[in-house]
């Protein structure tokens, strides 16, 4: 196993101890299907014309195309893809994801998709002419076998998408305060590309520039709202101490804007890669 292989697991193993740490400190039950909450958050109009992401993913989409989505969530991507290709096949272990996908599709009459409730590295899914996978690989400890088998089951290309910094990089001001120390980020796309090249894949990468004035914000009505969805993200229980130090994190960490709460420090706008290769 190669260095860059190694390094990476360490970093995720971690993370992920860290956040054990955390869930027992504070009492933490996590949900059957984590995710289930926060479909809200990966939900859009398939129809979409202004998103540069998808429009730059659809430049290598043909309309003959069967697509594998892994980690397809709730159809941020597989939908638009699906407009344009022949078939779509979402991949993801979360049951509350795929619901939501399929309640969306069923809406704007979207029929060429298929779901399967799955682990990336558990599933029997077919072979399709190009496979997807976006934002999911930062936590993934088994980054080596992962990537094998996009390999594998893709019979033109693999298409990853993944930013500089983590998804989840925004919530490390509220870990830190609420905890007490620095919260451990999962790889991101330097990591990643040095994955690949030591596995012998030279893909292109294409960096997506977001929409003028579009960058994403974060923001909360008031603070009970805050406390209520960003709790969950960092295993923050009700009634605990922690609970505590969160509120007291949201009010020196953003402010009211007066259309609800935003980050004072927004941090560095985050960089997206489209990195592609032919199998």
């Amino acid at each position: 196993m190669g260095i860059h292989i190694n390094r990476w697991q360490k970093i995720v193993q971690q993370h992920h101890e860290q956040s054990i740490k955390a869930q027992k400190n504070s009492l933490f039950a996590e949900p059957k299907d984590f995710w289930k909450p926060l479909t809200g958050f990966f939900t859009q109009d398939p129809t979409r014309t202004s998103d540069p992401e998808i429009n730059a993913l659809l430049t290598y989409i043909k309309e003959n195309d069967t697509i594998l989505d892994v980690g397809g969530g709730a159809g941020r991507l597989a939908l638009p893809i699906a407009l344009k290709s022949k078939h779509v096949n979402i991949i993801d272990p979360s049951k509350g994801m795929l619901e939501t996908l399929t309640n969306t599709a069923e809406k704007f009459d979207i029929t060429n998709i298929q779901t399967t409730h799955s682990e990336w590295l558990d599933t029997n899914a077919k072979t399709a002419t190009v496979v997807i996978c976006a934002h999911v690989v930062y936590g993934i400890f088994e980054i080596s076998e992962f990537i094998d088998k996009l390999s594998l089951h893709a019979d033109r290309e693999v298409i990853l998408l993944a930013f500089d910094a983590p998804p989840i990089s925004w919530l490390s001001p509220f870990w830190e305060f609420v905890y007490k120390e620095k919260r451990v980020a999962v790889p991101a796309l330097k990591e990643l590309m040095n994955i690949l090249w030591e596995k012998n894949i030279f893909p292109d990468i294409e960096m997506i520039q977001p929409a003028e004035g579009k960058r994403r914000k974060r923001g909360y009505d008031n603070i009970e709202v805050a406390v209520e969805k960003i709790a969950p993200r960092i295993f923050v229980s009700k009634g605990t101490p922690q609970e505590k130090n969160l509120q007291k994190a949201i009010k020196k960490l953003m402010v009211d804007t007066g259309n609800g709460l935003e980050m004072i420090d927004k941090g560095p706008e985050r960089h997206l890669a489209i990195i592609r290769w032919l199998t």
